[in-house]
């Protein structure tokens, strides 16, 4: 699977590429009630996904985070920004 530089591969690209990957070498991607393993996959799978279509995940997060902690910290009773 390629990606044309002309645009982002297509849905069925992005859906092969995200079930072909595996949780680790030789292991299966998921074992029966494990769920840690399971959330692992799931993350995997949403990384692979966002790659494939070239969005920005770890951004997004980040620039999310820094606006909830900003928010917070301006919010608290004992905030900087507040005891003017």
């Amino acid at each position: 699977m390629t990606a044309d530089i002309d645009g982002p591969p297509h849905p069925q690209e992005a859906e092969e590429h995200m079930s072909a990957i595996p949780a680790g070498p030789g292991r299966p991607a998921r074992a029966p009630g494990d769920a840690a393993t399971a959330a692992q996959v799931r993350r995997a799978r949403l990384r692979a996904a966002a790659a494939a279509r070239g969005v920005p995940l770890a951004t997004i997060l980040v620039a999310v985070a820094v606006v909830v902690l900003t928010y917070l910290a301006a919010s608290s009773p004992t905030g900087y920004a507040m005891s003017c």
